[in-house]
């Protein structure tokens, strides 16, 4: 089984996508604005350039699928993919605390919820979709990831067992 790629989706819940929907709405609204009332000062096109890049950049991190290989978990993003190594895995626990976790740089909920936060755990990097799904992977490089899929049981159940399988040896 292990010489199998296991793919997992990231889907991101009802509130994640109606504040997606609103930011969306507000970013479009500010963009109009300014540019309604552009009076050929380019400063006053610096502010739609920011909310422009902060719309792709939440795009760029956004997780789309994990997909569990023989040596490596991968996240794959709209815009690229984060690898972390099976042999750099110390452990994985499903987590619920990451709703009361405190932003300290990211996204918290355009897309999902990527970037720095803080909370009961430490410090971690998260790729999380749904929240309700998420669980928390501590590496040998003292990296804390909060990740989230459709079936995250089952992904931590695999990644233990093939950890177990490692230490075993």
């Amino acid at each position: 089984m292990d010489s199998k790629d296991l793919t997992f989706k990231v889907t991101i819940n009802k509130a994640v996508k109606r504040l997606t929907v609103v930011f969306f709405a507000l970013i479009l609204i500010a963009i109009i604005i300014c540019l309604a009332t552009y009076s050929g000062n380019n400063a006053n096109l610096i502010i739609p350039a920011i909310l422009a890049l902060s719309v792709v950049v939440s795009l760029w991190y956004s997780p789309k699928q994990i997909t569990l290989g023989p040596e490596t978990l991968t996240v794959k993003r709209r815009i690229g993919s984060r690898k972390i190594p099976l042999v750099n895995i110390i452990s994985i626990e499903r987590y619920e605390g990451m709703w009361t976790d405190i932003r300290i740089c990211g996204i918290g909920g355009v897309f999902g919820f990527t970037g720095w936060f803080t909370g009961d755990k430490g410090r971690y990097f998260a790729y999380v979709g749904d929240h309700h799904n998420a669980f928390i992977i501590t590496t040998s490089k003292k990296r804390k990831y909060v990740m989230s899929c459709d079936r995250p049981d089952e992904l931590v159940a695999e990644v233990k067992r093939r950890i177990g399988m490692r230490n075993e040896a």
